[in-house]
């Protein structure tokens, strides 16, 4: 039979109806999908074998997908299978570690917003009832320790960025999300970036009208020189990113303020 193209402008996500012995395929910059369903059972293989910054974006209900070479392939049981797939994006379940590809440093009293790349996860469950099937990446960040010795820190993914200041220039890449970073350095002296953790567990996730997908804003604010800054979460989108929809909430629920955090514990440094 032929395939039938249904390609969804910037947007990969949503509720998918899909008939006994259906099957569709996804195309999410360096990801692969292809999902089959049966009567009694749901079947998904993956891969990653496209380049880390391949912008791709499809979406297709294909009669004759297969899944590509080297694909690794979940399978999954069921009495009676549900015929709906919800695919949802997620951020990361560890902090990332956003390490500047220039050094960027910030002078004492300025103020800047920082436009970060950050990584995607993939969310499939099928309904009804809702069943949840797998969380995935769609593409694998490298794994780093973030902490002063080997007993005191935590595992966070390491992602590289261009630490944007103009919202124009940040290209738009299916498989990552846009982190705003506000930094505000009231101390006198110069406050080097050399490595941002952000807390992406604690982060909601947000769509503009082109879909592309955001994060909220995290706030940065160093009040007088020294070790020791505050980190605020704001709660609703970006107003740079104009009309915008809540496609998912945080991981993880969190404080709305950090009064006192080590410039170690954020910014990597000493």
């Amino acid at each position: 039979m032929t395939a039938r193209n249904e390609r969804h402008p910037g947007k990969w996500w949503g509720d998918f109806e899909i008939e006994e012995t259906g099957t569709r395929s996804w195309s999410i910059g360096p990801f692969r999908m292809w999902v089959l369903r049966s009567p009694v059972e749901w079947s998904v293989s993956m891969t990653r074998a496209g380049e880390a910054y391949d912008s791709s974006l499809a979406v297709a209900l294909d009669d004759e997908a297969a899944p590509g070479e080297g694909a690794e392939t979940r399978r999954f049981g069921f009495r009676g299978s549900p015929g709906t797939l919800q695919v949802r994006p997620l951020l990361a379940p560890w902090p990332v570690i956003v390490n500047p590809l220039r050094p960027f440093a910030v002078p004492g009293g300025q103020e800047v917003v920082i436009y970060v790349g950050t990584p995607l996860w993939i969310s499939l469950a099928v309904a009804p009832p809702r069943t949840a099937l797998l969380d995935a990446p769609l593409h694998h960040p490298s794994a780093t320790w973030f902490g002063g010795d080997t007993r005191q820190g935590e595992l966070c993914y390491a992602s590289r960025t261009h630490a944007n200041l103009r919202l124009e220039n940040v290209r738009h890449w299916p498989h990552r999300a846009v982190s705003p970073v506000r930094i505000r350095n009231r101390a006198g002296g110069l406050l080097e970036v050399r490595n941002l953790r952000l807390p992406m567990p604690n982060l909601s996730l947000f769509a503009d009208g082109a879909g592309r997908l955001w994060t909220q804003t995290v706030v940065l604010e160093r009040e007088e020189d020294g070790d020791f800054a505050a980190l605020r979460l704001e709660t609703d989108p970006p107003e740079a990113a104009g009309s915008m929809e809540t496609v998912g909430g945080p991981r993880e629920l969190a404080g709305k303020r950090v009064l006192v955090r080590a410039f170690g514990r954020i910014f990597g440094q000493g």
